[in-house]
């Protein structure tokens, strides 16, 4: 059986500011390839696999500074398009500024996550993809089951001509791998520069959590993860805020 892997590369866009008194829109958005998949390769059998995955998202993206991470193994027999395959998936985040121009076979959709119905044992939402060049929308059902006393996720998805059930299934499963990740590791981070203020990470927070966070509440939790500067940043229409870094010294031990 083959093996490959891919990569699911993640940045938040800053949208052009529509009102001088409110502060740039971000969007989460997702790099794919030609084929409305993410970029996938052959699997180098000399080499460490994450070095090779980390040194291929670097060459994509024209940055090393970037978070990854392994995603998860595909190996059932419904993602197959042609031939059997193990696809390993990589997920990375990078930030928008540090892009190099990309090659023309590939380009970040914004991302769109609209929720339809949910109850105890199934998810729906519809999803949408879109640039200045192209869009696509499917619907993603997702439901839980019980396999050999575990609860597994299963996806199904509908409304798509190009987007198909193993991209769908890897930028689900990857958006809830980032929610769970905030919480312990650089992640979101590398979604800003070096410095940044409080706000910045909120609105980081904000986007990928999906929902809108108490500013006390938030800075109280984010304040171990976080250092000042002696510098302030400055925003059109707004006055310098201080500027913060990340605490390399806040470290979690798992047991």
């Amino acid at each position: 059986m083959k093996t490959r892997y891919n990569l699911i590369i993640f940045t938040i866009a800053e949208e052009e500011r529509k009102d001088i008194r409110k502060r740039k829109e971000k969007t989460l958005q997702v790099l794919m390839d030609q084929k409305d998949q993410f970029p996938i390769f052959d699997v180098d059998e000399g080499k460490s696999l994450r070095d090779t995955a980390y040194e291929k998202a670097s060459e994509i993206l024209g940055t090393q500074n970037l978070y990854i991470e392994q995603l998860y193994t595909w190996s059932d027999p419904k993602y197959y398009e042609e031939e059997p395959q193990i696809i390993i998936t990589y997920l990375v985040t990078v930030n928008q500024n540090l892009v190099k121009k990309l090659k023309d076979e590939y380009q970040f959709f914004r991302i769109q996550l609209i929720e339809q119905e949910r109850d105890l044992k199934r998810k729906i939402q519809e999803v949408k993809l879109s640039n200045e060049k192209k869009q696509t929308s499917y619907r993603i059902f997702t439901k839980n089951e019980e396999w050999h006393g575990n609860v597994i996720y299963q996806n199904e998805i509908e409304d798509s001509e190009q987007v198909n059930l193993l991209t769908a299934t890897i930028l689900h499963t990857a958006i809830k791998r980032m929610r769970h990740r905030i919480e312990n590791t650089k992640l979101a981070f590398h979604f800003l520069e070096k410095e940044f203020t409080l706000s910045e990470l909120q609105q980081v927070y904000e986007l990928l959590l999906d929902r809108k966070l108490e500013k006390a509440n938030f800075r109280k939790k984010i304040e171990p993860m976080v250092k000042k500067t002696n510098r302030v940043i400055s925003e059109a229409a707004y006055r310098p805020a201080q500027a913060y870094r990340y605490n390399d010294q806040y470290v979690i031990y798992w047991v």
